[in-house]
């Protein structure tokens, strides 16, 4: 029914735990306060689970759209703009993407929750970028560089012959010109063994929609973010 999340509580300083099963959560677990904090995700199309959820108290947070492409298919020769340079992510890369982790993102489900300070939100993404130097999570990290310094990265797990984007950023100051697309397509094109590439998104960020679909990317699944802020009878 519950997972513990220890990654987020060790963050926002309380309890954590995402939701496994709705169907089995039960009134009686929930309790007023503010003493945790519990996530859960349902298919858009899931009536049952979503009532259950507000029912209980969850927050509707963010609409999340999965989307794929496949290796079979186009992969597109986009080019380096001038001054830019792609590779993969060194040891010494890690303050760096993780300054960039911390400063890049407003429209996480962390960022879009009340309850939830920027401090909190941004810390999330940080060290989130971090573990993959850490080697706690994330297969392969891509870095792109204006001249000599790093202003995005490209953050990806592999699994089952599945791509999966787990994280990109880019600096505020070079966004708004393709990069993420760039990065994208370096990745397809210099790593093997995978035959479908995922990335999810909110509904909210349209630049990001907008980039992806450019990229040949086909949406392929919606659900709904619920956040819960209050006491676990455990």
């Amino acid at each position: 029914m519950l997972k513990r999340d220890p990654f987020i509580s060790d963050i926002i300083g309380k309890p954590a735990w995402m939701v496994s099963d709705t169907n089995h959560l039960e009134e009686k677990d929930f309790a007023r306060g503010n003493d945790g904090f519990v996530y859960a995700k349902a298919d858009c199309q899931n009536i049952i689970s979503i009532g259950r959820l507000e029912k209980f108290g969850f927050h509707l947070i963010d609409t999340n759209v999965q989307l794929d492409r496949f290796s079979s298919g186009l992969l597109y020769d986009l080019q380096v703009p001038k001054n830019y340079k792609i590779d993969f992510a060194e040891p010494e890369n890690a303050q760096r993407v993780e300054q960039i982790a911390a400063t890049s993102f407003k429209y996480t489900r962390f960022h879009l929750d009340p309850f939830i300070s920027d401090k909190f939100a941004n810390d999330i993404k940080r060290q989130w970028a971090g573990n993959f130097f850490k080697k706690i999570r994330g297969d392969y990290m891509v870095v792109l560089k204006y001249k000599t310094e790093i202003v995005g990265f490209l953050q990806l797990i592999l699994k089952d012959k599945n791509l999966i984007i787990d994280l990109i950023a880019i600096d505020k100051l070079h966004q708004g010109k393709g990069l993420a697309g760039v990065m994208i397509n370096f990745a397809a094109n210099h790593l093997d063994k995978w035959q479908r590439m995922l990335v999810g998104t909110q509904v909210t960020n349209i630049p990001s929609m907008r980039s992806y679909v450019k990229q040949g990317f086909n949406i392929c699944q919606s659900s709904y973010i619920f956040h819960y802020h209050g006491g676990m009878k455990l």
